[in-house]
């Protein structure tokens, strides 16, 4: 292989890894920031483990006004950079996915509108948060939000371009992992078959954050709604790109590998220690119908 088609690898093998690297972070983040949360700065009451209670950010992005914001924040940057710069196969893969890193950082830059002021309950922080509300916090919030919508929306329309046949143009300059998916008829029906439901789930999400809107008062105060919402809408958005990143293909070659290896290590096993048969003992009680060796049973087994 000359040094330009290793290059060129190298270079393929790096675009892989940053797929699912977005993936993980779309993937993790919910439970990094709710978990993170819980485990470094509350005051670890187990109530507040369950996600379905009133005293918990009342969406993901409610988490910029807790100690776990850095963390929320840099992901969408992480995030944000990356599709940005991401190069698609054609003008509308970089269309979506530009307008995707564009919206990821205004989730970054614009956040949510904060609460009047921070509550005190067995589900708060050891070190307690001080509200300091934007003088613009009105706005603030229409822009992100508008980012939050915007990312959602070209994250369904990468996750269904996902599902698109490449000329063999496109297929060549792939990496041999992207290759034996586009060209196994199986494999390919069912990546699409997930990123399809990646879309639906998000489609999903997007509805249910709208209708929560509409909740009476009572119910509202119930759980967070939002939060729900946009955790479905974020393990979508990893997981498509899990999809992308070839990962799942990863985990099945794996699951195949350790497979294959503890059969190996059975018949090993097996071979070196043989079970023997039982042996008769002269004098002793034949045995009745159903234990005894026979044609059909060989080796005295049912």
């Amino acid at each position: 292989m000359d040094s330009g088609a290793q290059a060129s690898n190298q270079l393929l093998g790096s675009y892989m890894t940053l797929r699912k690297a977005i993936g993980w972070i779309g993937i993790c983040l919910p439970f990094a920031v709710f978990l993170g949360n819980w485990v470094i700065f509350s005051q670890h009451s187990l109530g507040c483990l369950a996600p379905i209670s009133d005293k918990l950010p009342g969406s993901l992005s409610g988490y910029y006004y807790s100690h776990m914001r850095d963390a929320f924040v840099g992901a969408m940057w992480a995030a944000g950079v990356f599709l940005f710069f991401y190069r698609g196969r054609d003008w509308i893969d970089r269309w979506a996915t530009n307008l995707a890193g564009l919206f990821a950082l205004g989730i970054a830059l614009f956040p949510t509108r904060g609460p009047a002021r921070v509550p005190s309950n067995s589900c708060s922080p050891v070190t307690p948060l001080v509200a300091q509300p934007a003088p613009n916090a009105a706005a603030i919030s229409i822009v992100h939000v508008v980012s939050l919508c915007g990312l959602m929306l070209m994250i369904a329309v990468m996750a269904a371009r996902f599902t698109r046949t490449y000329s063999d143009d496109e297929i060549g300059a792939m990496t041999d992992e992207e290759k034996e998916i586009e060209q196994n008829p199986s494999l390919k029906r069912r990546n699409n078959r997930i990123c399809w439901g990646c879309v639906a789930g998000i489609v999903v999400a997007g509805a249910f954050a709208l209708a929560q809107n509409f909740f009476s008062v009572s119910v509202k105060a119930n759980a967070p709604w939002l939060l729900y919402a946009e955790t479905i809408a974020f393990l979508a958005f990893g997981t498509a790109w899990f999809v992308k990143g070839r990962a799942l293909l990863g985990l099945g070659n794996a699951r195949r590998t350790v497979g294959h290896a503890l059969v190996t290590a059975r018949a090993r096993r097996l071979v070196s220690h043989p079970v023997s048969s039982p042996v008769a003992v002269a004098g002793s009680a034949s045995p009745g119908p159903g234990f005894g060796s026979g044609p059909d049973d060989p080796d005295g087994e049912l």
